[in-house]
């Protein structure tokens, strides 16, 4: 996800929108992999930490997500598209599993 939304702001550097959106999304996953790093949590403080984390998520996707207009370009319907996987990955519990089981890789790079 990371790397779509770099690439999106890549496409449109001038784009404020897609700045803060990358930068609020770096926020989040720096904070994800403090947590995870953190070995003095025990399972109820790493809820804790993924339900934070959760709400940091929805206020950087809130008013993305919300959007009500239709997209102008391909470069901001994928923009939006971003935004709903995002959204349906928090509503399933996926995005966050490396902060609740820390011997898991914090990336996706192993898979590739």
């Amino acid at each position: 996800m990371l790397r779509k939304a770099i690439w999106l702001t890549l496409l449109d550097p001038e784009c404020d929108r897609h700045r803060q959106f990358l930068n609020g999304l770096l926020h989040v996953f720096r904070t994800a992999k403090r947590f995870s790093n953190d070995k003095r949590l025990g399972e109820k403080a790493r809820l804790e930490r993924v339900d934070e984390l959760s709400n940091l998520l929805c206020d950087v996707c809130g008013d993305r997500f919300s959007d009500e207009f239709a997209p102008t370009s391909d470069n901001e319907k994928s923009f939006i598209n971003l935004v709903y996987e995002l959204v349906r990955l928090l509503g399933e519990n996926e995005l966050f599993t490396f902060v609740l089981h820390p011997d898991i890789d914090v990336t996706n790079n192993a898979a590739k």
